[in-house]
């Protein structure tokens, strides 16, 4: 939830905001935490057992990874990832999902009831 906290507090002060949500995952446990980065740079076949889970799935997180990075790019370069900008009423969020599409913030259920929660900075001892 600090992700949605930030953006709001983003906007809230004035920044474009985007934000997006990897929703596709290729084992039953779904997503997994940092998969979105490795699809960014094209390594998810990497140490993670996606070309165990066949070919198919291998090509679907091919064309994934091809999407991401091409909107990551194009945000890199214009300011403007392709899609509408996240604003606090509508939580446009990009899904990227088994049918990638642009809707509202896909865990409004977990927001809810998290929205009041907040985090203290947190202090490191060395």
């Amino acid at each position: 939830m600090s992700t949605v906290h930030l953006a709001e507090a983003a906007h809230a002060g004035g920044a474009r905001v985007w934000l997006y949500e990897l929703s596709w995952g290729f084992s039953s446990a779904g997503a997994s935490h940092g998969l979105d980065t490795l699809l960014m740079f094209g390594t998810a076949h990497i140490d993670t057992g996606l070309t165990e889970a066949g070919p198919s799935v291998l090509g679907h997180a091919r064309l994934l990874s091809e999407l991401i990075r091409s909107e990551h790019l194009s945000f890199a370069a214009t300011g403007d990832p392709g899609w509408a900008r996240y604003e606090p009423h509508e939580r446009t969020t990009r899904v990227y999902g088994d049918a990638p599409t642009v809707a509202g913030y896909p865990e409004e259920r977990s927001r809810r009831i998290w929205r009041d929660q907040r985090y203290d900075v947190l202090t490191l001892h060395g």
